[in-house]
């Protein structure tokens, strides 16, 4: 049905972008903005709104007070939160002129939509992370600080990667191919050692938590795929540009890869991985059309695949827990008492 629908609607583009952007943002708002139970973590924060559980970030935990101390319906604030996740990703992808609408529409059938739709504030801090880091390839520093620091509102784990932004990387083609290598070999390796060093011990306790469980089968066919991919694209690029728009997607997509290979012996640092996942839906798109012309059709076909497989992967394997989808439309108040929305969380447990 996703896929249909977005179909019809990029029909509609076949004179000017816009028709595209503005019908897809208003799709996806409506759809997935009035979901319910719709993700692992959404029984979470409902029981957070129940119990007035105060989070530690300000700007999440100023909607929800305000919501609770007006007994507002609590489907308003994962609509707030999802239009702003959604709004920072689309002025995120417009800026790549060139490829906008093949982005937007491999972004709404990625594994990040989908991400977004469980890990709620993460993905609200993820979308401010992604701008500031755009704003900081841009030199514009006080744009980058300000996206950084509403960011850290929705959910700290932002913070950790504040460094990142004073870093840009003049990576040329070659030096790409080699960290592509270092990558490959990054899922095994222990780095779990890392966290006996003074820097990183106060992590340790995660290696005993229930958020350090090895990753699946699937992660790994993921991984040394789109790796593949990668290198592939890197190979056969007509020509290396230098320009900042092309680092800011090469210095992203390696990241998300280093990071993500790291993920395999200490599962936490797969959300930190989350920072740059969209740079692979951006780097398969952006660069296809700088693609050596007898390469070229294979690419594009190599990518679609990839992408449905992804697509198709999270589907079946539904990790985000996103199956349980729940249309309800928007209102002022709840129409069931706290008592039947407990009971709603608790179904979603057991059944999950």
């Amino acid at each position: 049905f996703i896929i249909i629908t977005i179909f019809l609607i990029s029909a509609l583009r076949a004179k000017k972008e816009k028709y595209f952007i503005v019908p897809s943002f208003v799709y996806a708002l409506f759809i997935f903005g009035q979901r319910w139970m719709t993700g692992t973590d959404f029984p979470n924060y409902l029981r957070y709104y129940l119990n007035d559980f105060q989070v530690t970030e300000p700007i999440y935990r100023f909607l929800q007070s305000f919501l609770i101390e007006n007994n507002l319906y609590f489907g308003l604030l994962t609509f707030i939160v999802f239009a702003i996740t959604l709004y920072n990703n689309y002025r995120f992808i417009i800026k790549f002129d060139k490829a906008v609408i093949y982005i937007l529409y491999f972004y709404l059938l990625s594994e990040i939509y989908f991400a977004q739709l469980s890990q709620i504030r993460q993905f609200a801090a993820v979308s401010f992370f992604i701008n500031a880091y755009f704003y900081a390839f841009e030199k514009k520093k006080g744009k980058s600080l300000v996206n950084l620091l509403i960011g850290a509102g929705f959910h700290s784990s932002i913070l950790f990667l504040a460094p990142i932004l004073l870093v840009r990387l003049t990576v040329d083609r070659i030096k790409a191919l080699y960290l592509v290598l270092v990558a490959s070999i990054l899922p095994l390796l222990d780095v779990t050692l890392l966290l006996r060093l003074p820097f990183f011990s106060r992590y340790s306790h995660y290696l005993e938590s229930i958020y350090n469980v090895n990753l699946s089968s699937f992660h790994y066919l993921k991984f040394y795929a789109l790796l593949f991919i990668v290198f592939i694209y890197l190979w056969n690029l007509k020509e290396y540009k230098k320009e900042t728009i092309d680092q800011l997607v090469l210095n992203g997509i390696l990241l998300n890869m280093l990071v993500y290979g790291l993920s395999f012996q200490f599962a936490p640092l797969i959300r930190i991985s989350s920072y740059f996942k969209i740079f692979e839906v951006i780097f398969l798109v952006y660069f296809r059309e700088d693609i050596k012309n007898y390469a070229k059709s294979t690419i594009k076909i190599v990518t679609t695949a990839f992408f449905l497989m992804i697509y198709l992967g999270t589907v079946f394997t539904d990790p985000y827990k996103t199956n349980n989808y729940q249309f309800r439309h928007l209102r002022i108040r709840d129409e069931k008492s706290n008592t039947e929305l407990r009971e709603e969380i608790n179904e979603f447990k057991e059944n999950y």
